[in-house]
This record gives C-alpha cells, structure tokens and sequence, in this order.
C-alpha cells in the first residue's frame, strides 16, 4: 500500500480521479497542504475497504494489484 500510496501522492491523483474532481482536490491541497493529500487517501481506502477486504481473502498480493488499480 505504501508504493500505491507514495504514487497517488506524487501524481497528486492526477492518475486515478476524474479531472472535475481532481480540479478540486488540487484548489484544496493548495489552500490546506500535504495533511489534506493524506485525507484524500485514506477517504479513498474508506471509500473501497470492502472491495479491499474481500481481496484479503486470497492473500497481500491480491490486495496490492487491486489497489493498484483501484479505479478513479
């Protein structure tokens, strides 16, 4: 998850949102900073955790693919 994450992170989500949303995202990063990139993180792992957990069945690497794909 830390790889996935650092990538979200780098991009700024530039890969795995929509552009209105991620337009958004961006307008609040610069008003609030890195904290609110953290939260849109793991408001994104909240939004999938049952997708997440239904992976963690079939071991971690499953989890990983799936959260390396996790669509936007």
């Amino acid at each position: 998850a830390y790889m996935v994450v650092c990538k979200w992170l780098r991009s700024a989500f530039a890969d795995v949102l929509p552009s209105l949303v991620l337009l958004r995202i961006w307008d609040l990063f610069f008003l609030h900073g890195l904290d609110f990139l953290f939260r849109i993180s793991v408001s994104l792992f909240s939004l999938v955790e049952g997708e997440i957990l239904s992976h963690a069945r079939k071991g971690t690497g499953a989890i990983m693919m799936y959260i390396a794909e996790i669509p936007g």
